[in-house]
């Protein structure tokens, strides 16, 4: 990815030189663009993305519980009865 941000060379042959797919290294490469300053709408930089799926991966059992919850109190209030 730098060897095509800083010498200028085409993608194609720096991805048949180390042995990567052309695909994978525009996708570096543009990621790399996006995480050095703002870029498209739409579009996450790389730590605000992994902010996102870390947020999301802690916020499942909260949702589960939540739904859970107002299930137990019913079952439970109708066992008290």
């Amino acid at each position: 990815m730098r060897l095509v941000e800083q010498s200028g060379k085409r993608r194609r042959p720096v991805a048949a030189e180390r042995g990567r797919a052309t695909e994978s290294l525009r996708r570096w490469v543009q990621q790399a663009r996006m995480d050095a300053g703002p870029g498209p709408d739409g579009v996450l930089p790389t730590e605000e993305r992994e902010a996102l799926r870390r947020l999301r991966w802690e916020n499942a059992p909260l949702r589960l519980e939540r739904a859970l919850l107002p299930k137990a109190a019913a079952f439970f209030a109708k066992e008290t009865s």
